[in-house]
């Protein structure tokens, strides 16, 4: 980020968006939209869901990430411990080194895949959603635009849709939790059952019509 803001490099193939970093660079479009989330041990309780249910655990997250800055703003400067990168963020709960990792849920879910940690578990709810696109510095709005036809010129022929599918489609098919089957369930069930009892209502006024007029007991 220094060196996109110094002009050593002229663009960055990723970077996630916030209002602090947009003083400093300008974003296409996003091609990505990424939940942050809490991954603790199993057997640990739930994962945190909210900043109010991460005070007073002790955290790790990657060194200059957007969450890294986040946690920062939200006064639990405290309690963090930064790494290189997301994966040692989440071998450091692993190992029982941390309570809590925050990280991107697709990288979660690709690296507990990847390192084969089982004992770990990713939050279901987002503590921080955030837009990923291409940054350059301010200033660069011609290059920037490249990109943002590229991106679009993808998206218009249907590429984009494939590489998506393939590289991170599986990660974003996530199984419903039982309450979530159920609330679905229930628009399909309770209309379903209304048709049936009308239904029963209109064949049982029928009847007692007919035996009315046929004078049958």
């Amino acid at each position: 980020m220094e060196a996109l803001k110094t002009g050593k490099i002229d663009v960055m193939q990723g970077m996630f968006y916030s209002p602090g970093r947009n003083l400093n660079f300008d974003f296409t479009q996003a091609y990505i939209v990424s939940h942050y989330v809490a991954v603790v041990r199993k057997g640990e309780g739930p994962a945190p869901e909210n900043i109010d249910a991460l005070k007073g655990k002790r955290i790790v997250v990657e060194n200059g990430d957007i969450l890294n800055d986040y946690t920062l703003e939200t006064g639990l400067a405290e309690q963090i411990s930064t790494v290189e990168d997301q994966e040692e963020a989440l071998r450091q709960p692993a190992d029982g080194m941390h309570e809590c990792a925050l990280v991107a849920r697709v990288t979660a879910l690709y690296l507990v895949d990847k390192n084969g940690w089982i004992n770990l578990i990713p939050g279901k709810k987002p503590l921080l959603t955030s837009e990923y696109g291409y940054a350059v510095a301010k200033g660069q709005k011609a290059l920037l635009t490249q990109f943002a036809e590229g991106l679009k010129a993808l998206e218009n022929s249907g590429e984009y849709r494939r590489i998506y599918e393939k590289w991170l489609g599986v990660y974003q098919k996530e199984l419903m939790s039982f309450p979530t089957v159920l609330r679905y369930s229930a628009f399909v069930v309770i209309p379903l059952l209304m048709i049936l009892l009308a239904a029963f209502l209109w064949s049982w006024a029928l009847c007692r019509q007919v035996a009315e007029k046929t004078g049958a007991p």
